[in-house]
């Protein structure tokens, strides 16, 4: 195992499970920086890995933490100029260019060198490009053209001022008190829900349904949102559907069992997907892998059961299904107060 390649030697399940703690540690340095406070030690994030992938999680921080410090440095792409950095994790970097065509600026999502051994991402965010430049939804964020730089691929995207769900979650999340706020968790996910609905009809699967990959289109409550980072998706009808390859793929607190499992995913795994995120809407965190969690609303949390079932065949058949459901626990009475008329 080398210090340019950190996660290759480790199996499937480590290897995400380091992934993601990359994710979290570079979330933290970047909210650090934000508010002029000091950076995370990145020891403390290195215990939190079993014993086994402590030497590579250490040598992936050590990386990303130089990453961060010397900032962006990504080849300019022809055509667009590169304004700054939007996001950093340890696969890929978020710029903000201007297109030089029109002066517009957007979004430029490019591979970092260092993922392209880790499960040949690449070839994924080729997928992504491919399928994206296909979909047109109004909450999946679209992209406007897919190309390769220097070697490595990139996807270019309107710019979402409004961040991440991950992000904004204190903002939109049910907490004690405040049960106002259901209604417009049943309609943000009512939206995501149609979203995926949409997807599961045109035979793709996201595979990787969580909150930071939903995006919000403006600050404030008054947004949209949509459904983001296809790097993951996998074509299940069509002329150029995938094979069915079972293989650990996703980010382990909002994965199926029979994904965690390695088993084929389905529209019920994104079914699972779906209840993950409403359940960290609900509650503040993501389900355990025996459950749900006990919840404030009847109505909210036979949902969350529901989609959350160890047994894909005891989930909702559908996307669609969950979403009628959801929009009607938007309108129900007892979901709406004084804060919501």
């Amino acid at each position: 195992m080398s210090a340019r390649d950190p996660l290759a030697g480790l199996p499937p399940a480590l290897a995400v499970l380091v992934d993601g703690l990359c994710d979290d540690f570079e979330r933290h340095w970047q909210r650090a920086r934000r508010r002029d406070e000091p950076t995370p030690d990145p020891a403390a994030f290195v215990l939190r890995a079993p014993e086994a992938a402590r030497d590579a999680l250490r040598l992936a921080l050590a990386k990303l933490q130089r990453e961060l410090h010397a900032g962006a440095g990504w080849p300019e792409v022809p055509g667009y100029r590169l304004l700054g950095e939007i996001a950093r994790g340890p696969m890929g970097i978020v710029y903000r260019v201007r297109r030089e065509t029109d002066g517009r600026e957007l979004a430029l999502k490019a591979l970092q060198s260092a993922a392209l051994a880790l499960w040949s991402r690449s070839l994924r965010l080729a997928a992504e490009g491919e399928v994206l430049t296909e979909l047109r939804h109004p909450h999946i964020v679209p992209v406007e053209c897919f190309g390769q730089h220097a070697g490595l691929p990139y996807l270019v995207m309107p710019l979402v001022e409004g961040g991440d769900l991950r992000q904004r979650l204190p903002e939109f999340s049910l907490r004690a008190g405040e049960p106002g706020r259901l209604p417009r968790i049943a309609v943000l996910m009512a939206k995501v829900a149609g979203a995926v609905a949409w997807l599961h009809s045109r035979g793709v699967l996201h595979r990787d349904l969580k909150p930071s990959n939903i995006l919000l289109t403006r600050p404030g409550p008054d947004c949209e949102p949509l459904v983001c980072d296809f790097g993951l998706a996998l074509r299940v009808r069509g002329p150029q559907a995938d094979a069915p390859a079972p293989q650990l793929v996703g980010t382990l607190p909002y994965m199926a069992p029979e994904q965690r499992e390695g088993r084929e995913a389905t529209i019920a795994s994104d079914i699972w997907g779906l209840g993950a995120v409403l359940h960290e809407l609900l509650t503040g965190q993501p389900p355990l892998p025996d459950g749900p969690a006990a919840l404030d609303s009847d109505g909210a949390e036979a949902m969350c059961r529901r989609c959350l079932a160890r047994d894909p065949a005891d989930r909702y058949l559908s996307a669609k299904e969950l979403e009628a459901d959801l929009w009607r626990l938007s309108s129900r009475p007892d979901a709406v107060t004084e804060d919501n008329p």
